[in-house]
Order: C-alpha cells, then sequence, then structure tokens
C-alpha cells in the first residue's frame, strides 16, 4: 500500500469529523450570509497563521504557496497582511502541505459555488487554481519518499492537524 493511502486510511474519520463540522458544512455549502462566512473564515485564517511547519525541508514554492495562502486570507477578513500571530503550532511538514494542499480538491467544488456570491474568496481561489499544481509533484516526491522511521510522525502530525483545526471550528 502506498503511504498516501495508508495517511489516507490513517486520518479518514478525523478528515470525515472535520468536513462534517457545522461550520465546514456551512462555510462551504454557498448558502451562507457574508458575516457567518467572514466569522468562519477569521477561525481558519487564525488557524492558518498560527499553525507552521516545522522545518523547510521542501523546496521553496511550498513556503510561497503558504505565504499567498495567507496573504489572501487576510484580505478575505479585512486584515493587514502582515498580522503575525503570537501563538505558533508546528506539525510535521509532510503533514501540513498534505492537509493544506489537499484542501484544494475542495476548494475548486467551492469555488464553483461561491463565484457568483459576494463573499471574500480570494483565498479559495489561491487553493483551487495553485494548490492542484503542487499536489502531485507533494505527492510523488515528498509524501511517498518520506523514509519508514518517520511515516508514524507523519501520521500522527497530520491526525493532530485534523484535531486541532475541529477544535479550532469548535471553540
Amino acid at each position: 500500500m502506498s503511504f498516501r493511502n495508508s495517511l489516507k486510511d490513517y486520518i479518514e474519520d478525523d478528515h470525515s469529523r472535520l468536513e462534517n463540522h457545522p461550520k465546514m458544512t456551512l462555510y462551504s455549502s454557498g448558502i451562507v450570509s457574508e458575516r457567518e462566512f467572514v466569522e468562519i473564515l477569521t477561525i481558519l485564517s487564525s488557524f492558518w497563521h498560527s499553525a507552521c511547519p516545522d522545518n523547510n525541508a521542501l523546496p521553496q514554492e511550498y513556503r510561497s504557496f503558504l505565504s499567498e495562502y495567507r496573504a489572501a486570507l487576510s484580505v478575505d477578513i479585512g486584515c493587514p497582511a502582515g498580522v503575525r500571530h503570537s501563538f505558533q503550532k508546528e506539525y510535521d511538514e509532510v503533514a501540513f502541505f498534505y492537509l493544506l494542499l489537499g484542501s484544494s480538491h475542495g476548494a475548486r467544488f467551492m469555488l464553483k459555488k461561491l463565484a457568483s456570491t459576494h463573499l471574500p474568496i480570494s483565498h479559495i481561489k489561491i487553493l483551487s487554481e495553485r494548490g492542484p499544481k503542487l499536489w502531485k509533484p507533494f505527492i510523488d516526491d515528498h509524501l511517498e519518499t518520506v523514509n519508514t522511521d518517520r511515516r508514524l510522525l507523519v501520521r500522527e502530525s497530520a491526525k493532530r492537524l485534523f484535531t486541532d483545526l475541529h477544535l479550532c471550528l469548535s471553540n
């Protein structure tokens, strides 16, 4: 079994729980008020600004993508792009980008639903347009090449990411 499939199976329940969180369901529905959308987006922005990859082993294009995504989140909630969050939580770099880039799949569907609205969706555009270009090379060159000794760490970190994001949405 590929590591991608193994990881997907390992976090399946966590992924489903996050995807079915009432705020995520509302956020992705396309049937949401601007106030509700921005409230949820503010939570997501806070999470993605405070969550950090634990090192810089991946190529710079991944860091650039993260910076663009964070800037778009800031713009979408009406906050200056340079705002730093005092609380930083590190996650395994491969697990971090697995969740972030994997979000690009759902973002493409969301963009179709939300394109005709007046909601702030530049962050969704970044995910849906740039994320898929990075996904395949990420899977082939970085996820599938994680050595056996590190795989448990990646799995646990991915699980923690999904759980922590769910907790942020629940508070």
